[in-house]
């Protein structure tokens, strides 16, 4: 727990900065969890996390030619068991004109894509009631640590 809590200290300081100076900072919660009733020979009732979530994001600048921003996310474990707050993605990046560049840790591209199409992608619907069911191996369901990320503008 002490590790992550001190991995997050610069983003924090980054978000108190930044609020400082009148830019737009969010912070939420997304608390996700369902009861699941389990008909397998015999039947059970088991509640179940679905991802949940609390974050900071926000921007500094709005403008087509350069806007500074950063989004910061942990997961949070609801139903008791393991740590309270575990890493989910963290980074921060310039957009405008040119599209976006972000450094930090992200989402695969195949996870995003997966995000967009399927509604109960980070559920527990999946195969078996265990998530989503897109092979989950880290390349199809993971993040990838000190990504720098280049997308386009459409």
């Amino acid at each position: 727990m002490k590790a992550t809590s001190v991995r997050y200290i610069p983003l924090l300081f980054t978000f108190a900065v930044t609020n400082a100076f009148g830019s737009s900072n969010t912070f939420y919660a997304d608390f996700r969890y369902s009861l699941n009733q389990l008909d397998v020979g015999d039947r059970t009732t088991q509640g179940e996390n679905n991802a949940s979530r609390i974050g900071f994001k926000g921007h500094y600048g709005q403008s087509d030619s350069l806007t500074a921003f950063y989004h910061l996310q942990m997961g949070v474990n609801i139903d008791g068991g393991g740590d309270v707050l575990s890493d989910r993605f963290y980074y921060a990046g310039l957009k405008g004109n040119f599209g976006s560049i972000i450094y930090g840790r992200t989402s695969t591209a195949y996870k995003k894509t997966g995000l967009q199409m399927d509604p109960f992608y980070d559920s527990s619907a999946g195969a078996g009631f265990s998530g989503s069911n897109f092979g989950l191996s880290p390349l199809t369901n993971g993040w990838t640590d000190n990504s720098l990320v280049y997308t386009t503008r459409m």
